[in-house]
């Protein structure tokens, strides 16, 4: 192991433990939390609660509380499959989530007979191995040595992190979309073209790695060959999943179209900032955190738009492209956690950093977050879980 990737492993393990340990600790402590009588009035009145690590089946508490909002969805997939009926969105359908985590999950979990811990567990996994190549990655950018560590911490950190240890696709698509880009910055561009076709078919917004790994690509060479060529890989990604579509539903777009029935329309990426601007002390909304959502869109907009003063065009495009698609989509709902993997936020985060004052606020605020929306998602608040 050279020393480079050896020191990328060490500081990333750090983050990585810390973080996932408070993780881990707030869902044992609520999955061991039980009361005599159903709550009532919460908050209002004093509860008398039960805090025992012997209960006969913590375990299973655990499990239920991680299967939450798509971790449910995507270990449907995993062990069931696609629904395989004619097309129509008068109700929620599968369809709108891409394969490649399910095909992985249910690839694991019929060896383990089980996918919630599984899913977890290679979650957690992929975010370890994701921290060290992002860590190599901000290197190849041209940042210091601390603003790398920093980048790891500052992601491991943020307030919706609690998705890298579920069985979630953040932890996966992060991987790859980190490994998209340190292949293109290392010239191997075939490898990017296939990272970034598997995170693609992770996730729509994996094609948003086209357009910033092409200006890589221009920046680089100024010209257009066979190497250009194998970047047609990432938006081909998506190819296999809307042939498979085709055949199931007879709707090779069945992923976009049922969209409608989560309330989910195109329209112009403003109008949900705008929204809330009009209505700023509405702070949450059943399975929307408007406040943390318009701050986390705010601070993607804020760091695309240095980076585009930077002249960093592939960082730039990508990073307001994670925050252009979701809010094309007329919500705010989720911008918190599809933005946590503009991993460019991060690095220009680190450098502000710098400032020992700064960088304690970060840490602090992050943290504190942290704790309390997986404190909230162990508890089964909507707010926290999208």
């Amino acid at each position: 192991m050279n020393n480079r990737l050896s020191g990328s492993l060490s500081l990333a393990l750090i983050p990585f433990l810390v973080t996932r340990f408070l993780i881990i600790v707030v869902f044992v402590f609520v999955s061991a939390l039980s009361f005599d009588e159903p709550v009532q009035e919460f908050g209002l009145r004093i509860q008398e609660p039960i805090i025992s690590l012997n209960q006969s089946g913590l375990a299973q508490n655990i499990r239920t509380r991680i299967l939450n909002a798509d971790a449910a969805w995507y270990v449907g997939i995993a062990a069931h499959g696609y629904e395989r009926l004619p097309f129509e969105a008068t109700r929620e359908h599968n369809w709108a989530f891409f394969p490649l985590w399910p095909l992985v999950l249910g690839y694991f979990g019929k060896i383990t007979s089980e996918y919630g811990f599984t899913g977890a567990i290679l979650a957690n996994v992929f975010f370890f191995f994701a921290l060290i190549l992002l860590h190599q990655l901000v290197l190849e950018f041209g940042f210091l040595q601390e603003d790398a560590q920093r980048t790891l911490i500052y992601l491991a950190v943020y307030p919706t992190s609690y998705f890298f240890a579920l069985p979630f696709t953040e932890s996966l698509f992060l991987l790859l979309i980190v490994g998209c880009f340190l292949a293109a910055k290392k010239d191997v561009w075939w490898l990017s073209g296939v990272l970034g076709g598997l995170a693609a078919s992770t996730r729509v917004t994996g094609l948003c790695l086209f357009p910033a790994i092409a200006l890589l690509y221009w920046q680089r060479y100024r010209s257009i060959n066979i190497k250009a060529l194998t970047l047609l890989l990432i938006p081909a990604g998506i190819v296999p999943y809307m042939i498979f579509l085709h055949r199931i539903t007879g709707n090779a777009l069945a992923f976009l179209d049922v969209q409608k029935a989560w309330g989910h329309s195109l329209g112009l990426f403003l109008y949900p900032l705008w929204e809330y601007i009009r209505s700023p002390l509405d702070i949450n909304f059943r399975w929307d955190f408007r406040l943390l959502n318009f701050l986390a869109a705010l601070l993607a907009f804020s760091c695309g738009i240095v980076l585009l003063k930077r002249k960093q065009w592939a960082l730039a495009t990508y990073t307001l492209l994670c925050v252009l698609l979701p809010l094309s989509a007329m919500r705010l709902q989720s911008l918190t956690r599809y933005t946590m993997v503009a991993f460019p936020i991060f690095m220009l985060l680190a450098e502000a950093g710098r400032s020992t004052r700064i960088d304690q606020i970060i840490r602090t605020v992050f943290l504190f977050l942290l704790g309390l929306m997986t404190l909230l998602f162990a508890l089964h608040f909507s707010m926290a879980m999208s």
